[in-house]
């Protein structure tokens, strides 16, 4: 049997925002927060009392028009001190950006004081002695600063909860490895205002920086070296969250009979917190690592990849002998070829027989758990889900998503929509796979 996957798949969005009106913010069933109207837009011209007051941003925006080297027509400096119990975060963003991040309600709701406590010591420090945190920052041998816990973590608890000291458009951070690229010329004025209404600078000075023989201003430098990637409302940013920044990287999700990396990091635009959660039991005084990059990466592209960060790795897989890194990299370039063959049958390029395509849904799923790339497998089950459902063989989509769950279950919030849609989706699959 040869099959076409279709076109259609099922659109699992929740009611809420299926029916949201498109002038209206969605409702947040989660944390039972209505955002109400959206923000209107706001610049350094905005003059309306009405609107001003109605902004939770306690500086007046510092906008620079017309950026060189970037295709953004002006971008904004927006700040709130009263953020992340009182430390301050800063916006370096098109007007457009800000509004969208005031209207999700997280820039107005902080997290209460009693759950952040949990997380982050006061003040928004790195905290090495709070009782109540399950790490500490401390010297690491050979590493530099790193997280280490200071007693049992267990597989899926959140340890640690960063929120911004700034986040900001990726236009004004150009790749330096990309000939012709420098950073723009108004970027410095734009990270030096950012920087000074902070109200804990040190909470971003304290940082890493590798970049200091590019002359770059100190807000870039610590960006580049620390920040993660974000898209916010369709554009690319880079987010600064301190204390996550302080967990090290690693590539090899195993080292003996442990893996090596032992969090997974999943940011929340909700609240603007990035969340930490444990993807494996964590020992006392044992380090928390993280990956700073997709996992799947061969060895030449993780290299190039953590090159924005400033380093070179030292983990035992990127320093393996040639064959293994070998073994390794063929098994990593043949799940990326499977999964660009997967793209090509969505499209319609390619046909499969029901046997060949099956075959393919093994072996990708073998390959990553060769690799032991775990928290890519949500990922993977999530996308062999609908493309089982699209060819209407719905029992083997439901036992995809049934593993989708599982594995989500063990790395995510049960209470985040996400793993409610994944339920949802083994709901609706389950009913279709009962009919047929």
């Amino acid at each position: 049997m040869i099959f076409l996957l279709a076109a259609l798949s099922i659109a699992f969005l929740p009611l809420s925002s299926a029916l949201a009106p498109p002038t209206q913010c969605q409702w947040d069933t989660l944390n039972f927060f209505c955002g109400g109207f959206c923000s209107p837009t706001i610049d350094d011209n905005t003059i309306s009392a009405d609107i001003l007051s109605s902004i939770p941003w306690t500086h007046q925006p510092f906008c620079v028009d017309a950026l060189s080297n970037t295709e953004a027509r002006k971008l904004c400096v927006y700040s709130v001190d009263t953020f992340n119990e009182n430390t301050g975060f800063s916006l370096i963003a098109t007007p457009g950006t800000a509004a969208h991040l005031v209207s999700t309600g997280a820039v107005h709701h902080g997290p209460a004081t009693w759950r952040s406590r949990h997380f982050i010591n006061y003040g928004g420090r790195p905290a090495s002695d709070n009782t109540d945190l399950a790490y500490k920052i401390n010297q690491v041998v050979g590493k530099g600063i790193g997280v280490v816990a200071t007693r049992l973590i267990k597989t899926s608890d959140v340890f640690m909860v960063s929120f911004p000291a700034m986040i900001v458009d990726n236009s004004l951070i150009p790749s330096l490895f990309n000939e012709g690229s420098s950073p723009t010329a108004e970027g410095p004025r734009l990270f030096q205002r950012a920087l000074d209404q902070l109200t804990d600078r040190e909470r971003l000075t304290s940082l890493a920086k590798s970049w200091g023989a590019k002359n770059l201003h100190v807000v870039d430098d610590v960006i580049r070296t620390n920040a993660f990637g974000l898209e916010i409302d369709g554009r690319g940013h880079k987010g600064l969250f301190p204390e996550i920044a302080r967990m090290n990287h690693g590539c090899d999700p195993k080292k003996a009979h442990l893996p090596l990396i032992s969090a997974s990091i999943r940011y929340d635009e909700r609240t603007l917190g990035m969340i930490a959660r444990a993807t494996r039991d964590i020992k006392p005084g044992e380090e928390i690592q993280i990956s700073y990059i997709p996992l799947g990466l061969p060895q030449a592209s993780r290299a190039r990849a953590l090159r924005n960060w400033g380093f070179e790795c030292t983990c035992s897989l990127c320093t393996a002998p040639p064959a293994d890194r070998e073994a390794s990299d063929s098994r990593r370039a043949r799940l990326g070829e499977i999964r660009r063959t997967f793209g090509a049958m969505t499209a319609g390029e390619v046909r499969l027989t029901y046997n060949e395509f099956r075959a393919l849904s093994h072996e990708i799923v073998s390959i990553a758990e060769r690799e032991r790339l775990t928290t890519m497998m949500v990922e993977i089950n999530q996308e062999l889900t609908r493309m089982w459902y699209q060819a209407g063989v719905y029992d083997e989509a439901v036992r995809y998503a049934r593993t989708a769950v599982k594995s989500a279950k063990a790395y995510s919030d049960t209470r985040t929509e996400f793993f409610q849609g994944l339920r949802r989706n083994l709901i609706i699959l389950e009913g279709l796979a009962a009919e047929a």
